[in-house]
């Protein structure tokens, strides 16, 4: 077991629809590369770190205000 400190560089970016009475669906993406990654100890394996240095990620929800 351990973990993996690193640092990214990324783009984010959405969309979002309001809807009057009812509430806000959205859709969030994200783009990130993978600068520099150190685990925590020797044991967790880090030869895919050259290959997988893009992420991206994506996330959809809905979303209500309450004021």
């Amino acid at each position: 077991k351990g973990t993996i400190l690193s640092i990214c560089l990324g783009l984010q970016g959405g969309l979002k629809y309001t809807m009057p009475t009812f509430g806000t669906i959205y859709l969030d993406a994200s783009l990130d590369y993978i600068l520099f990654a150190s685990p925590s100890n020797g044991n967790i394996q880090t030869s895919y770190f050259p290959n997988q240095r893009i992420l991206f990620v994506t996330s959809i929800g809905f979303r209500k205000d309450f004021y």
